[in-house]
């Protein structure tokens, strides 16, 4: 189903849409939480409709799509190793992605997102984890499992993304 858009958004010169906390839910929540009920493919509509509108606009306002991690657990599509979500997931058009602690606690869904070709090398440079250290060199140094921050430059101006 396609999700409206309400003609009275309040467009600022940036605007932010942020996911948080889907664990998993690809498909909605259904019928006992109706009111949270929208897939993957409805907020994807949703964002590319809004940018259209966004771009038609004379001030030229920045649009941007977040995810602000704990993605992961909910479903058995986001179990350990999180298997069946990847492919969803990579084709969502993400400017930033943080992780929740829900994406760290099992070490084989870390090995999963970092298998080669796979989700940390999809988002690359757009994944901001300045609070998740893990061991790293052979002397024993932390390193951080991502970019320390995020700096998204945009027609109004610049948001700095932490996570």
């Amino acid at each position: 189903s396609t999700v409206p858009i309400d003609v009275s958004l309040n467009i600022q010169s940036i605007n932010i849409v942020i996911l948080t906390d889907v664990h998993s839910w690809v498909q909605g929540h259904g019928r006992h939480e109706p009111k949270l009920n929208a897939d993957y493919g409805n907020i994807l509509s949703f964002y590319q409709r809004l940018q259209q509108q966004v771009q038609q606009l004379e001030s030229k306002p920045d649009l941007y799509l977040v995810n602000n991690g704990d993605f992961l657990h909910g479903t058995i599509l986001g179990d350990d190793p999180p298997e069946h979500l990847v492919g969803i997931l990579e084709r969502m058009p993400f400017d930033a992605i943080t992780l929740g602690e829900h994406e760290i606690i099992n070490s084989k869904s870390i090995e999963k997102l970092e298998e080669p070709g796979g989700l940390f090398d999809e988002w690359g440079e757009r994944m901001v984890t300045s609070n998740i250290r893990r061991s790293g060199s052979s002397e024993g140094n932390l390193e951080p499992l991502g970019n320390n921050y995020l700096l998204l430059e945009g027609n109004q101006g610049s948001v700095l993304v932490l996570g």
